[in-house]
């Protein structure tokens, strides 16, 4: 069944079918309905899918849609919304928008000709207007069906499938047409309802679609709501926006969204009531007497939303612990931040300037505020059990549990939605120039300084990691406004905050985390440096890489321990950081190094970090491991020797010579030698193969690393003679198989007398290693090299015996 339907499907868009397509007769004789039905129920999905999709693709975009295929979508459509495979669903929609598109450029077609036709009652046209007939009794059908699907309690799959569909319609037939079909004409009233419900959804991607459907509705002449049913749902929206449900706040900023595009809105802003719960905390704000455009509507919205924050900043100001539990501040901020987005602050009239200068002034100030009232909790040693002394006298033994977790969640949200909203701003409204009189901007250089000062102090002081991730997000938006300003004070910004940070760094005397990599310190520079333009050379970050790299090398001591640890993390940071790109290359040589002179450390956190550098280096000069096996490595993580050190060829000595010391005494029997740094050698080297020109360049040899890697066959450690082994396969070239081989087959004892057996076993691991690369090579090679291993083994026959 799965080759036949294949077949079918391939042949249909190559255009061999078109005759045989052309009605259901003619479709019997190549191939029998029930077997198409059959393929449609089938228990495979891929089998479904590729019958779905015969019916669906045609070579011709303008192909009608015959009466059998509509029967056929109308049986499979309802038995397959339901899927629980991603990618089932997404397949299916595919599907069905090439088949929707089919339809909409066949109906434009078919009354292109019906218009030509002139058609009078001698009945021409009869089957284009019959096909048209059919066309608008599936679409339709599909419609009504599609939204019979969005009930209360309607499963995640099935949801999300009938919205992203009838999006998918909304874009294709969502123009009024005098002629052809239109969504529009299907849609009843109490479709608003039922996508208002969806927006309660815990799937964000079901929100998106379902607002995307409200906002086309809300646009619909015969579906402008009324008073009450806006009143509500601006109520309801109110109330969501002090939920203590995370879930309840983004409903509640889509309802907004929604209220906004309501001819009504205005009067339910200036309606008097005192049923609302949120008047009967903070009262009726006074709403400014400003323009009905969009930016004045979402005016009039926020001056209710500032009203209600501000309630609850007092209440946080009062007792934080009872703010988290009733009243939380994330919610009201959120939904402030979806509302603002949607503005565009350049259309805005000339007239409503001066209060939206008043109310972003209004935002900024909240914002920070809010950031002081939570910054102990998020910036303590440890945020995720903190309880502030001001409850610990009034904890019940019901609420003990609770308490860290309500306070941790109202707290670290709270900076989320602060940071991520400050940088929208940053994004979004024009600062003031303050050298031009004429200049429109809504946000002063003063108000640029004091987000700035929130992020700095969110990324280096803050210990909660949410917390300091998403203020990175708001903290890059910022930054990249800053480094395109035409405003001179703001471009000098980011410069002048790196060197003041490097200053810190540097400091014996800073107060920034050295535990939890760093914290928030690797994402302040990360910010500061990705955000810079390539017009300018990135001149700020290569300096920044050449002071961390200095002070990386820097001799240790115990004062510079911390600055130690903090530019290791830090290079971490540059080097995962793929917006870089090639420009980290330069500074890769320098990188390794530091890395793995860090593992000889006698303070464990510079060797924490160390590790944790070396890892991300070896990603980024090698690759994402490709292979799950660890004992084979795949060529695609491996470079030529040739390569590696011309690209970085400061290494080459640097391996070479900490080689020659960590393998110093690790021949000596009777006590163990671990050098901190021979297994991170062992590693790069391990990734190496010679090139076909090696030895072309003799200040590049491969082959200088072989004696060091042989005398590692003797170290007690089990994971660095595996390692040696590992690293010994790829150096070895051709030429130099023969001579290798001989010299480690003599350095297995003749007899038992004073015998080593880890020396024995790490000589075994590495000619094993040697041993499997013989097939590759040329005959005479093969040839000698079974000479020397049957000569030298029948010597050393005693290894088999007991």
């Amino acid at each position: 069944m799965s080759s036949l339907v294949t077949c079918l499907r391939r042949a249909r868009v190559m255009g061999l079918l078109d005759k045989q397509l052309e009605s259901e007769e003619s479709v019997n004789k190549l191939i029998d309905m029930s077997v198409l039905q059959q393929a449609l129920c089938h228990i495979d999905d891929q089998v479904r899918l590729d019958a779905f999709a015969f019916i669906c693709e045609s070579n011709k975009t303008t192909a009608v849609v015959s009466d059998w295929e509509v029967h056929l979508i109308k049986t499979f459509l309802p038995w397959n919304l339901n899927s629980q495979s991603p990618g089932y669903r997404q397949l299916l929609v595919s599907q069905l928008k090439k088949l929707l598109y089919r339809m909409k450029e066949s109906e434009t077609m078919m009354l292109r000709q019906l218009k030509k036709m002139n058609i009078t009652a001698d009945g021409q046209g009869m089957n284009e207007r019959q096909s048209l007939k059919q066309y608008k009794d599936f679409l339709s059908w599909l419609t009504r069906n599609l939204f019979s699907c969005l009930h209360p309690g309607s499963s995640f799959p099935r949801k999300t499938t009938c919205l992203t569909a009838l999006n998918l319609m909304v874009d294709i037939f969502g123009t009024q047409s005098a002629e052809g079909f239109c969504v529009c004409n299907e849609i009843e009233g109490e479709d608003f309802n039922v996508l208002i419900e969806c927006l309660t959804d815990t799937f964000e991607d079901n929100k998106i679609e379902a607002y995307k459907l409200l906002k086309y509705l809300s646009s619909l002449d015969f579906m402008k709501q009324t008073f009450d049913s806006v009143d509500g749902l601006f109520e309801t929206a109110l109330n969501l926006a002090g939920s203590t449900r995370p879930l309840d706040s983004t409903t509640a900023a889509y309802m907004f969204r929604i209220v906004l595009l309501q001819e009504e809105f205005l009067p339910v802003m200036t309606k008097e009531s005192k049923s609302r719960s949120f008047i009967l905390f903070c009262g009726q704000p006074s709403l400014p007497e400003i323009s009905a455009s969009q930016s004045g509507r979402v005016l009039h919205l926020l001056t209710w939303l500032m009203e209600y924050l501000k309630f609850q900043i007092k209440m946080a100001e009062q007792s934080l612990m009872s703010a988290a539990c009733s009243k939380p501040l994330y919610p009201t901020l959120h939904s402030i931040r979806y509302v603002i987005q949607d503005v565009n602050f350049k259309s805005i009239l000339t007239s409503d300037i001066p209060f939206w200068k008043k109310i972003v002034a209004e935002l900024i100030n909240g914002c920070l505020q809010i950031s002081q009232i939570v910054s102990p909790v998020v910036q303590n040693s440890s945020p995720e059990g903190n309880i502030p002394a001001e409850v610990m006298g009034n904890i019940t033994q019901t609420t003990e549990g609770l308490m860290p977790e309500y306070l941790t969640v109202c707290c670290w949200r709270s900076i989320k939605e602060v940071s991520l909203l400050l940088g929208l701003l940053c994004t979004n409204v024009p600062v003031m120039n303050t050298g031009n009189q004429d200049s429109d901007g809504l946000m002063t250089c003063k108000q640029i300084d004091e987000i700035g000062s929130y992020f700095k102090t969110q990324l280096l002081e803050s210990i909660h990691r949410g917390a300091f991730e998403l203020a990175y997000a708001g903290f890059v938006k910022m930054c990249d406004m800053l480094w395109r300003s035409t405003i001179p004070d703001l471009y000098k910004r980011p410069k002048l905050w790196l060197s003041h940070l490097m200053g810190e760094i540097q400091s014996v005397s800073s107060k920034l985390c050295a535990t939890r990599r760093s914290a928030g310190v690797p994402f302040y520079v990360q910010a500061l440096v990705t955000t810079e333009p390539l017009t300018t050379g990135r001149q700020c970050f290569k300096q920044a890489m050449t002071d961390l790299l200095k002070l990386a090398l820097i001799e240790e001591s115990h004062d510079l321990s911390e600055s130690k640890v903090h530019s290791l993390n830090i290079l971490r940071a540059m080097y995962r950081d793929t917006r870089l790109g090639e420009d980290v290359t330069p500074f890769i040589s320098g990188g390794m190094q530091a890395a793995i002179l860090g593992f000889k450390s006698k303070f464990w956190g510079i060797c924490n970090s160390s590790t944790l550098l070396f890892s991300a280096l070896m990603t980024r000069v090698f690759g994402v491991k490709r292979s799950k096996d660890e004992s084979s490595m795949s060529k695609k993580n491996c470079q030529t020797g040739k390569a590696f050190f011309h690209k970085y060829p400061g290494l080459y000595n640097f391996i070479l010579d900490l080689l020659a010391e960590a393998t110093q005494n690790v021949e000596e029997h009777g006590t163990v030698h671990l050098h901190p740094s021979l297994y991170p050698l062992l590693m790069v080297l391990a990734r190496l193969f010679p090139s076909p020109l090696e030895g072309t360049d003799t200040s590049l040899n491969l082959s200088a690393f072989i004696p060091y890697i042989l005398r590692c066959s003797s170290s007690a450690v089990l994971k660095t003679r595996q390692m040696s082994a590992k690293a010994l396969q790829p150096l070895v070239i051709e030429s130099n198989v023969v001579n290798v081989l001989t010299d480690l087959v003599h350095r297995l004892p003749v007899n038992r007398d004073q015998v080593h057996y880890s020396q024995v076993h790490g000589v075994l691991l590495q000619i094993h290693s040697v041993v499997e690369i013989l097939p590759s090579l040329e005959s005479n090679i093969r040839q000698q090299s079974q000479q020397i291993l049957v000569e030298e083994w029948l010597k050393r026959t005693w290894l088999v015996s007991r």
